[in-house]
């Protein structure tokens, strides 16, 4: 069930089985079949969400640089070859 507007007072079921009296001025929770029928007549509008503001921070300074630190390799590491694959031992 969706919050909508009611514009017009009327009778209404919402399930079928269960009738209450709708007035104009407030905000009811209506249910889908319900709405199909008094959202076309204008007796009743949906209430869309609010939009969303976004808020961006104003800075008077900019921001500080973060420097950047490469990472520490050793010497070894550095020369040895990545893709030579060691000989498989002979289990005799």
């Amino acid at each position: 069930m969706k919050l909508h507007h009611i514009l017009k007072d009327f009778p209404g079921s919402q399930h079928g089985n269960d009738h209450q009296q709708f007035k104009a001025g407030a905000q009811e929770p209506l249910s889908d079949s319900l709405a199909a029928v008094v959202v076309p007549l204008g007796w009743a509008k949906p209430v869309l969400p609010e939009p969303v503001k976004v808020v961006t921070p104003v800075r008077s300074e900019p921001e500080p640089e973060i420097p950047v630190i490469e990472p520490v390799v050793e010497e070894k590491a550095k020369k040895a070859p990545f893709n030579k694959m060691k000989k498989p031992l002979d289990n005799k």
